[in-house]
């Protein structure tokens, strides 16, 4: 008989008394390269994994508690080196994973620690592992000073690893913030691709909403600034693609009842790109046809109408909107109310032509 995890039950009960002690002995001959028993199956390689999987498999709770207050003991006196940078790892990705009270210290150890010894690909790495792993404690007072504050001579990474601990943590005004510091370090398709990803991954915590109010705010600045010109590129084509992949028609109506009382001309490269977009049910969200013969607003409403279909107090939301409106450069009201007209009249068959 096994456990779901792999490992037999007269297996496990070989460490059932297991304290710290021997938890730390253990562990220290695995990490030195020698098999100890009991011994474990470790996978090209993979010591944290073999370490994680037997740390998942053991139901014993104060067995587990000595294994992971083992792993903080040992991180905190690990010499913090090149040397050790395998070593370092493991320990951190194991504290990480099982979040022993005792590990908080020795992470934020970590995290504090002058820069002058987190030079090198290798301990960069480190430094970065131990961050996430102080975002996977909590947000505190001391680390969201820390994620806010710029770092001096802060890498890409380092600010995208800020960013997603402030997005998992639902603080969407001070994530923005690093995002600013985070853009004019994107300037080739490696680094518009990490950021892509962490935006795709904030589409889930801030919505599609959030992210394009953001970026229309921005990219005015962006285009403006010739220092900042490819920049704004690789920005503008990861935002794209994140609000691409997660926009949503429930997205679409959020957006049309917080509906912004002024636009920009900001809206329109990403508008040129979401038409991609397909819904649930296979529709197309708008065509280029439409797009390229209305007014950037114009298709937004178009959408929306087609999206609620004869749900009134969405009409009612945008009809509102376009009354409010007094921006001449996107609106000409006379022709705008005629298109409006002509988006009703289609909303029971769904397709704006």
């Amino acid at each position: 008989m096994t456990t779901n995890l792999g490992f037999r039950p007269d297996f496990l009960r070989a460490f059932e008394h297991f304290n710290l002690e021997k938890w730390q002995r253990w562990m220290e001959q695995w990490l030195l390269g020698i098999e100890a028993e009991p011994r474990i199956d470790v996978h090209d390689g993979n010591l944290l994994e073999a370490l994680v999987s037997l740390y998942r498999a053991m139901t014993d709770s104060p067995v587990r508690l000595a294994f992971a207050d083992a792993a903080a003991s040992l991180l905190q006196t690990t010499l913090i080196d090149s040397s050790s940078a395998q070593r370092l790892s493991v320990m951190i990705g194991l504290v990480s994973y099982a979040r022993p009270t005792s590990g908080r210290a020795a992470i934020r150890k970590l995290v504090n620690m002058d820069p002058i010894w987190f030079t090198g690909n290798q301990m960069t790495s480190i430094h970065l592992e131990a961050l996430n792993a102080a975002g996977r404690y909590g947000l505190d007072p001391w680390l969201l000073r820390y994620v806010t504050k710029q770092q001096p001579g802060s890498t890409l990474q380092h600010n995208l690893a800020c960013f997603r601990i402030l997005v998992q943590h639902d603080h969407a005004a001070e994530a923005f913030l690093v995002l600013d510091r985070i853009i004019p370090q994107v300037g080739d398709r490696a680094s518009e691709s990490a950021l892509r990803v962490e935006l795709t991954y904030a589409a889930d915590f801030l919505g599609c909403v959030g992210l394009l109010r953001y970026a229309m705010d921005r990219q005015p600045v962006l285009e403006y600034r010739e220092s900042l010109a490819d920049a704004g590129n690789h920005f503008s084509n990861a935002m794209t693609s994140a609000l691409r992949r997660h926009l949503s028609a429930n997205d679409l109506l959020a957006f049309a009842r917080s509906y912004p009382s002024t636009w920009t001309e900001a809206l329109v490269p990403f508008l040129a790109e979401l038409h991609k977009v397909t819904l649930k049910d296979g529709r197309p969200l708008w065509s280029l046809e439409f797009l390229s013969t209305s007014t950037p607003c114009l298709v937004v409403r178009g959408a929306f109408t087609r999206l609620s279909a004869s749900d009134s107090n969405v009409i009612r939301v945008l009809e509102d909107s376009m009354s409010r409106s007094n921006n001449p450069y996107l609106f000409d009201m006379d022709r705008s109310l005629a298109e409006f007209d002509r988006f009703k009249g289609q909303v029971g068959t769904g397709v704006v032509k």
